[in-house]
């Protein structure tokens, strides 16, 4: 899931002009899980949708490694190259005010969002021939593509959505089922 998400994050990134497609390599989930904290309910109603807002803190490393191809063009007196790159993205801290949002049914996701930009501290390392380089045009420049791409898909007003029950094999798709015999135990 994490693999699907970051793809399809990385394939709507606007990269600068040198750079190729990113491939991903290598998806390394980190040292901590992400906390919510300070939960507080910020809309219910009847039909059953439900807006809860909480404070999100990551600062687990979470890193990616992900390859592209850098175009050089030097100008008119050298021959343009093109040079295979690897990078290390470490994503060392992700904090900033959340919104999630529950559909009512049959709803099978749940809606998420930042309502301001989050605070984001990237570690992005370019790695050739297992020797780490310092390209600070190329890091930079991804960086803000980075920071960029975030905003653009995961601050008010864009939200991403999570499937928290597969319904896939369901024969009632994006709902749960309940028998007579079910709801009496619940």
């Amino acid at each position: 899931v994490l693999l699907d998400k970051v793809y399809k994050k990385l394939t709507k990134i606007n990269k600068p002009g040198f750079l190729d497609d990113f491939v991903i390599e290598k998806v390394d989930v980190g040292n901590s899980v992400p906390f919510l904290t300070n939960p507080r309910l910020s809309e219910l109603s009847p039909e059953g949708s439900m807006k809860v807002l909480s404070d999100l803190s990551y600062k687990g490393s979470l890193e990616i490694i992900i390859s592209t191809k850098v175009n050089i063009n030097l100008g008119s007196h050298f021959k343009p190259r093109e040079v295979s790159l690897q990078l290390s993205i470490k994503v060392k801290e992700l904090t900033g005010p959340l919104v999630v949002i529950f559909k009512p049914p049959p709803s099978n996701r749940l809606w998420y969002t930042f309502e301001s930009e989050p605070v984001m501290e990237l570690d992005i390392e370019p790695i050739v021939s297992s020797s780490k380089l310092s390209y600070n045009v190329i890091t930079n420049a991804i960086k803000g593509k980075f920071a960029e791409a975030i905003k653009e898909s995961l601050v008010v007003p864009y939200y991403d959505d999570i499937v928290f029950y597969s319904t896939t094999d369901e024969i009632y798709r994006g709902c749960l089922l309940y028998t007579s015999d079910a709801a009496d135990d619940m």
